[in-house]
């Protein structure tokens, strides 16, 4: 509620070992006494918060919180905050309970009960506004994230509620952390299996969504009586699912066309001989390119024969000049000796 309630215990010389309650019906009941003693004897300090008014305004809603409205919960380890420049300011907390309700965001922060492991009171309740949230910062920075995925109430005896969210919900939960995780520098703690249902859910709508694509362009052929050999693109429909589809855009298509040529054969099938001529087609093409490919080797060896031969040629010529040359010179010698 915003009572700095070590402040009371100190300036009043109470017990240490109040509880927060206790100090509160202390305050109600000696009011003046407190003012006295935290405002006007010795140093004076105040036993509110700074943000008082936000934690009165979150007081109320926070103490029941509806299962849905929680975005996540943060387990507060204090060691990971010693080199924060705080750390010696932080509360003795041990959980954060996150919600949203009609876009308004409200903290709860738990601490373990002395001697009692399972349990947990209640410390203090805050309203996130732009002033309260950088004041929280310190606390949520590189902390545990979680999402709850379900929450009983119970008595000693037995089960009264259960709550559960669906794959639809944990899927957005999941999203949230994320965001919450790049504000935050958060670490994200989820099970894998969440992790694999916001993959098989974004699956599923991307699916959806292409179904959506389709239907919209099956509409717009009928509509416009189309009748087109192209097909509609499917990246992530199911391939069984694609072939019923392809079926039926073919069973439109022969009733589309039998209304331009009553006489004519389905146009499924004259669809399905145009493909087979396009692949014969396409097939041609490949041989012939290979042919192209492999006279292009033939005529480049060739030329580097041809290359060979007029260099042997040349060569050739060469030695024949040489030999005549020699031939002048020893006829010239013979000559001389006469």
């Amino acid at each position: 509620m915003g009572i700095k309630t070590d402040i009371i215990k100190e300036k009043c010389f109470l017990k240490k070992d109040m509880s927060s309650y206790e100090v509160l019906k202390y305050l109600v009941k000696n009011s003046y006494t407190v003012y006295n003693k935290c405002f006007l004897e010795g140093n004076p300090v105040s036993p509110f918060s700074d943000f008082i008014q936000e934690k009165l305004s979150a007081f109320c809603k926070n103490l029941f919180p509806n299962f849905s409205e929680i975005e996540a919960i943060i387990e507060f380890d204090k060691e990971k905050t010693f080199l924060n420049e705080y750390s010696n300011e932080f509360m003795d907390v041990n959980y954060f309970i996150l919600r949203k309700r009609e876009n308004t965001m409200f903290l709860l922060g738990l601490r373990q009960k002395e001697n009692r492991k399972n349990e947990y009171e209640p410390i203090t309740s805050l309203e996130i506004t732009k002033e309260t949230e950088e004041f929280l910062k310190k606390y949520f920075w590189k902390q545990n994230w979680y999402y709850v995925g379900c929450l009983e109430v119970k008595d000693s005896y037995t089960s009264l509620e259960k709550y559960r969210l669906t794959y639809l919900q944990r899927a957005e939960k999941v999203q949230k952390l994320r965001d919450y995780q790049r504000k935050f520098n958060a670490s994200i703690c989820v099970e894998d299996d969440a992790i694999a249902t916001y993959k098989t859910f974004e699956t599923i709508t991307n699916q959806m969504r292409e179904y959506q694509e389709f239907a919209r362009w099956l509409t717009d052929k009928i509509h416009n009586n189309i009748v087109s050999t192209e097909m509609f693109e499917f990246s992530t429909i199911r391939k069984f699912d694609q072939d019923l589809l392809m079926k039926l855009t073919n069973e439109i298509d022969d009733i589309l066309y039998s209304g331009f040529q009553r006489d004519a054969q389905p146009y499924s099938i004259l669809k399905e001989e145009n493909q087979e001529l396009s692949s014969q087609n396409q097939n041609l093409q490949q041989e012939n390119a290979k042919l192209r490919e492999e006279l292009a080797v033939q005529k480049r060896a060739l030329e580097e024969q041809r290359q060979i031969n007029r260099t042997l040629e040349e060569s050739n010529n060469q030695s024949e000049l040489k030999l005549s040359r020699i031939a002048t010179i020893l006829q010239e010698k013979n000559v001389n000796s006469f």
